[in-house]
């Protein structure tokens, strides 16, 4: 079985599900490619519009969500969190309650916008380590300046971060840039977890099954599980990775 600690299936709040029979239908395929454990992740990014604190309609969503896939009699566990566009004051919001973890946990899902740069990357991070967290770092394989310096993963995982990289990524749908950065973390062992980062059904779908096949095959299947299945149960369990 597999938990995807990163999705856009909370509907009608960022880019991802519109409502919630779109969001049914993507756990429902979700559920089939092998996930029984998901985190709803909607984006935190002010700067695109999404101003997804805590409360409502985030939280009465959720419950409205996890009321209906039980309805549907669906196998799987539904958490909360938060995809979070990181800036100098996301420590400070995390700690007040306006931002959440991934279901609670000391693991905050961090993305960066693709215009900062390693520096302020870096000062970000070192704030939310100082601050008692242990960022996972939503695809950096996508970002344009990790591109040209993927060893600077090396650094963040020193100062107490973890990476997760996207299942498209593997397969080319970011492009090549992305694919061989992907491909550099897996090879030099720095990545956390895989996850979907599903935002539809079309596109960016919550389909795991063949992520999951692809690393058996090319890596090992211990490999796959412990990307998909032992890592992301650790973060949603808040225990040490």
């Amino acid at each position: 079985m597999i938990t995807d600690i990163h999705s856009h299936i909370l509907f009608g709040v960022d880019d991802g599900a519109k409502d919630i029979e779109k969001a049914i239908e993507m756990l429902r395929v979700s559920v089939k490619s092998g996930v029984n454990r998901v985190v709803l992740t909607p984006h935190y990014n002010p700067s695109y519009g999404y101003n997804n604190i805590v409360g409502e309609p985030l939280v009465s969503r959720y419950k409205e969500l996890c009321e209906a896939a039980d309805k549907e009699n669906m196998s799987v566990e539904i958490m909360l969190g938060m995809e979070i566009r990181a800036d100098y004051d996301t420590a400070k919001l995390l700690s007040s309650g306006k931002l959440i973890t991934l279901n609670g946990s000391k693991y905050p899902l961090i993305e960066f916008s693709h215009t900062d740069n390693a520096k302020k990357c870096e000062e970000i991070l070192k704030e939310l380590v100082s601050h008692g967290y242990s960022p996972v770092i939503a695809h950096p394989e996508r970002f344009p300046f990790f591109f040209s310096q993927p060893w600077i993963a090396y650094d963040w995982l020193e100062l107490g971060c973890h990476i997760q990289i996207t299942r498209g990524s593997l397969f080319g749908s970011f492009g090549s840039s992305a694919k061989s950065a992907s491909d550099y973390l897996l090879e030099n062992s720095l990545v956390c977890c895989i996850a979907s980062d599903c935002h539809g059904l079309n596109h960016r779908t919550p389909y795991m099954d063949d992520v999951y096949r692809y690393i058996s095959d090319t890596i090992s299947p211990e490999a796959a599980r412990l990307l998909m299945r032992v890592n992301p149960d650790r973060i949603t369990d808040n225990k040490e990775l």
